[in-house]
């Protein structure tokens, strides 16, 4: 625990909404201070990418200090394990985030080409 507390940022969409919520209160219980991204209510058709890159221009700006995604490394591995595994469904709201992502990597890959 830090002497005094940190910025930690912290987003999720309806699938972590409420993991969100606990890390939060646990956050705040060990004197952290917690920016909330969103979402702010669990809405089945929120899509992370509206709060994740907020969260990641936040911390990439110095503005919160992490980004509330911290695993140890065994979980680390069984999360990436399992990531291999899916596969997309083809639903509407999957490709409407994925293409949300693509977005943010073009906007990203232009801006770099300004500077």
């Amino acid at each position: 625990m830090p002497d005094s507390p940190k910025r930690i940022g912290i987003a999720a969409d309806h699938g972590g909404f409420e993991s969100k919520a606990y890390l939060a209160g646990m956050l705040r219980k060990a004197r952290y201070e917690v920016v909330d991204f969103g979402d702010s209510q669990p809405k089945p058709d929120d899509d992370y990418p509206d709060f994740v890159a907020p969260l990641a221009r936040a911390v990439a700006c110095g503005e919160v200090d992490r980004g509330g995604r911290v695993v140890t490394n065994t979980v680390a591995w069984e999360l990436v394990k399992i990531f291999l595994q899916a596969r997309l469904s083809g639903a509407e709201r999957h490709r409407r985030r994925v293409a949300k992502v693509a977005r943010l990597g073009s906007v990203q890959r232009e801006t770099i080409r300004r500077e």
